[in-house]
């Protein structure tokens, strides 16, 4: 599949016109990664017309001057702005040019599976009216609906509010694209598998201290973004623990405490949670709205035999939970896809 002629210019003849894609981001303290990250982002973009917009929150370890030094040889744009994560990510947006927008993520090597993805949103029917999950969006959508100013979950609920507002559209499995699209380059120690954001957020504080409290604030901007509820996060863990029982039941009530005392502590500061289901966290809400929103193959202009569709069983399975709440009638779209490429042999006219 080859990007329409207009979208390959290359970058060296962009001159003042507005660039076709625009590569947006948040950074800080990452020196270590950058280069790698941009370079690789760089490759898979090579022929397009394409800008890097970044916004660096005041790094202290010399990735703001690494980013000044790259600027040489690739289309960076470096804004300085002190953000939460989720509000560098709406700057960034609004300070970028591109007629559509993809966000990265500068810890991370990219795959020409970005490449592909590119590709399949360009080619589709929902190129200019609706984002490929949240990963590529016309600019005119993200810039008017955007991030939240939150350092956890801000990815999850732009991602239910844009499907609640039909605005998001998500690829079914695609036989080439067999594998990420990113690997992270973060280091991996007994430390970080105990405290998983241990390694992405100590980088922003001095002390334990002011790790913790750090983590706290994190914590309350998942409750934000996730639209979680006492009630919701009870009957989704209980639910999950009892289908696979892949963690302790302490753990899960420990959990849960947790969870209330934070969400007690939520309310008092007077934290609005942004909930878009009534009996579904965004988390839950986001897996039925990724099958609700499926694209067909003929809009993404693709056929049957480029598709790998699930058994109707698994789709069942994973929504098992959700499926009490919804009706199935609500997967409409779903079952067309398996109407339409029952017969995987023949393609889709």
């Amino acid at each position: 599949m080859e990007l329409e002629a207009c979208s390959l210019m290359d970058s060296s003849s962009r001159g003042m016109s507005r660039p076709l894609v625009s590569i947006y981001t948040t950074v800080y303290n990452s020196v270590r990664t950058v280069e790698k990250s941009i370079a690789s982002i760089a490759k898979q973009l090579r022929g397009l017309d394409y800008e890097i917009v970044v916004v660096d929150n005041y790094s202290s370890d010399g990735t703001y001057e690494k980013l000044v030094e790259l600027s040489k040889y690739y289309p960076i744009h470096i804004h300085r702005y002190r953000c939460s994560r989720g509000l560098g990510r709406r700057v960034a947006a609004m300070l970028s040019h591109g007629k559509y927008l993809i966000y990265v993520d500068l810890d991370c090597i990219y795959t020409d599976t970005l490449r592909k993805l590119i590709e399949v949103h360009m080619s589709s029917v929902y190129r200019d009216s609706k984002c490929l999950d949240i990963l590529i969006c016309p600019k005119e959508i993200l810039v008017k609906e955007n991030f939240l100013d939150l350092n956890r979950s801000e990815d999850v609920e732009l991602f239910a509010r844009l499907a609640k507002r039909g605005l998001l559209y998500v690829l079914p499995s695609i036989k080439y694209v067999n594998k990420p699209a990113r690997y992270e380059l973060r280091e991996t120690t007994n430390l970080t598998k105990l405290l998983p954001t241990f390694v992405s957020e100590r980088r922003y504080v001095k002390g334990m201290f002011n790790y913790f409290r750090r983590e706290l604030m994190n914590k309350l901007h998942y409750i934000v973004g996730s639209g979680a509820t006492p009630s919701k996060f009870v009957q989704e863990e209980w639910f999950i623990w009892r289908k696979w029982r892949r963690t302790s039941l302490i753990l899960i009530i420990l959990r849960t405490v947790g969870f209330i005392i934070v969400f007690i502590l939520a309310k008092m500061l007077g934290l609005k949670v942004a909930e878009h289901y009534k009996y579904l966290t965004n988390h839950l809400y986001c897996d039925f709205m990724a099958l609700k929103h499926i694209a067909l193959p003929q809009e993404i202009n693709l056929s049957c035999n480029d598709i790998l569709l699930p058994s109707i069983r698994s789709v069942v399975e994973h929504l098992h939970y959700v499926l009490r709440y919804i009706s199935i009638k609500e997967f409409e779209k779903l079952w067309r896809l398996f109407h339409i490429c029952r017969d995987l042999r023949k393609p889709v006219a």
